[in-house]
């Protein structure tokens, strides 16, 4: 059961975590067309609060899933099976945090 829920939180945060990573890549684009040329330097990234919370947050999520294999009672199929849910949670919180609805595709 444990490592169910740890499989179910990992998946969820992880979902988070490339959201916040994606707006960071976004809020750089836009000061990037904003600035001289339109270029944005390859490592901005690195220097923004945002993309490291999603850095640290997928690697919390990714310990979560992996001791989720390590419960001995909890067979490894259905911790697979629960990666289904980081799917689900990603359309939800990227519509959330990018505003993908606003955007024309």
């Amino acid at each position: 059961m444990w490592g169910m829920i740890l499989s179910l939180v990992g998946d969820v945060v992880i979902s988070i975590s490339l959201a916040l990573q994606k707006l960071a890549h976004n809020r750089l684009k836009a000061q990037g067309l904003k600035a001289q040329g339109g270029t944005v330097k390859r490592t901005a990234h690195l220097r923004m609060p945002v993309w490291w919370l999603g850095s640290f947050g997928m690697l919390a999520g990714e310990i979560c899933n992996f001791v989720a294999y390590g419960d001995s009672n909890t067979p490894a199929s259905v911790v697979t099976a629960m990666g289904c849910v980081g799917i689900i949670a990603n359309n939800f919180i990227s519509t959330l945090c990018l505003g993908a609805s606003r955007h024309s595709p």
